[in-house]
């Protein structure tokens, strides 16, 4: 009789420990397969962005943009940097040259410096109007062209028609201006 009770304890204590040992298999393959989730996510998540000032919403994400993005960055940086008098072009430049990655500044700077002083030594003012704003997604380029005024210690100059190209990187989720170029026709 007491083998009869101790063969059903060993086969009741047999049977909870294959339950457990599937329960134990069933919650790491659950724990695998929510890390490959999570990590995904974390490689492809998509930012949204609602700015206020803005007609359209954009998207930027580790492998993909939106075009609006690319529209309304371009048009931040032409103003940034096309727009200014002797007054605020210090702050603007640093505007701009926050929008670069660390890495990048320095040699960005440089060049800003150099206009800055150029700016409030001979008392410019500038400003950019921009017309049409065309993106190449595929280069990440934008072509804009407009009509840009300047003075010179108060004198108007000549306006002026303009086309400027700015190239732009984008890497893990960021998108930085690399070059503004003008583009003589």
């Amino acid at each position: 009789m007491n083998s009869v009770f101790r063969d059903n304890v060993l086969l009741k204590n047999k049977v909870l420990l294959h339950l457990t040992l599937a329960w134990a298999v069933t919650a790491t393959i659950a724990v695998f397969i929510l890390g490959g989730l999570c990590v995904h996510v974390v490689n492809n998540k998509e930012t949204h962005w609602l700015p206020i000032c803005t007609e359209d919403g954009y998207f930027l994400s580790n492998s993909s943009f939106s075009p609006s993005y690319i529209k309304d960055m371009t048009k931040k940086v032409i103003q940034l940097r096309l727009t200014y008098n002797p007054d605020t072009v210090a702050a603007r430049f640093a505007s701009l040259v926050h929008l670069i990655p660390a890495s990048h500044q320095e040699a960005f700077k440089t060049i800003l410096d150099s206009e800055s002083s150029v700016v409030k030594e001979k008392n410019i003012s500038s400003v950019f109007y921009e017309k049409n704003i065309h993106i190449d997604e595929s280069t990440l380029q934008a072509k804009v062209d407009g009509t840009l005024n300047r003075t010179s210690h108060g004198l108007e100059v000549k306006p002026q028609k303009k086309v400027y190209l700015v190239q732009f990187a984008h890497l893990n989720g960021m998108m930085w201006p690399k070059t503004i170029k003008e583009v003589h026709q």
